[in-house]
């Protein structure tokens, strides 16, 4: 079709925080994880979809497709959907169980390919 542009589930984004190959970057509150290191104000490209293990806050326990959030401030996702001081997002659901584990396994809730 003429109007097509993309697929749309891999995108540039100017980074608002620096970040390293595999971390995760919100573009207001979609997530998406970055294929490059980069400092803030630079341009990456950030992949939406799909599964990736994200390290966690080491005490969130999630079961199999429970929500999954991301802790902005403190560069983590947990169990927790809002903090003290600022609103974790919503970034996916779990892709399988974990009890208090050091990371886990996210369906991001993306762009569809």
């Amino acid at each position: 079709m003429k109007n097509f542009i993309q697929e749309g589930d891999e995108f540039a984004v100017t980074l608002t925080a620096a970040v390293v190959a595999g971390d995760v970057t919100l573009d207001g509150v979609l997530p998406a994880v970055a294929f490059s290191d980069g400092a803030i104000g630079d341009l990456t490209t950030a992949k939406s979809n799909g599964v990736f293990r994200l390290t966690t806050d080491g005490t969130s326990t999630f079961a199999m497709g429970t929500t999954v959030y991301w802790d902005p401030l403190a560069n983590v996702a947990t169990d927790v959907p809002t903090a003290t001081t600022a609103t974790n997002v919503d970034i996916g659901l779990a892709f399988a169980a974990v009890t208090a584990g050091a990371s886990v396994e996210v369906l991001l809730n993306g762009l569809p390919a």
